[in-house]
């Protein structure tokens, strides 16, 4: 992980395997060391990038992320990365982005939200902030 030789890509897929490990072993705040939002590469050049299910992958890619800010109980972050995840989410993986938003509006204390928001099976990718009210 620390090695600087060798393909980017390859390294970046080790530094999410070790955040998904850190995550199994209950220590999210390690899990975001490895997993740099701000650097998050949208257009890859390794292999496993350039297939068909690439998208499938971008969006598992930032699921984990959000699953790791709401394990430290950062809503407001957690929020922010679901709208880049439903930015990248094919069809097939919406209703897991779906069951993410519904848990985020039920922790900003918005259960009708979530309720809708189970009833259509739609999220809509927004980055407000939980806990604040928009008019």
């Amino acid at each position: 992980l620390l090695s600087k030789q060798g393909d980017h890509s390859y390294s970046l897929f080790a530094h999410f395997y070790a955040a998904e490990a850190y995550c199994m072993l209950d220590a999210p705040g390690d899990a975001l060391k490895h997993l740099p939002l701000q650097e998050f590469p949208t257009d890859l050049e390794c292999p496993y990038f350039q297939q068909p299910y690439s998208a499938s992958v971008r969006y598992s890619l930032l699921h984990n992320v959000v699953v790791t800010h709401i394990l430290m109980r950062d809503f407001a972050q957690a929020q922010f990365c679901l709208a880049k995840a439903l930015a990248a989410c094919p069809s097939q993986l919406l209703p897991t982005a779906i069951l993410l938003q519904a848990y985020l509006e039920l922790q900003a204390d918005r259960p009708e939200m979530a309720l809708q928001l189970l009833q259509k099976g739609r999220p809509s990718p927004t980055t407000r902030v939980i806990g604040k009210h928009q008019d």
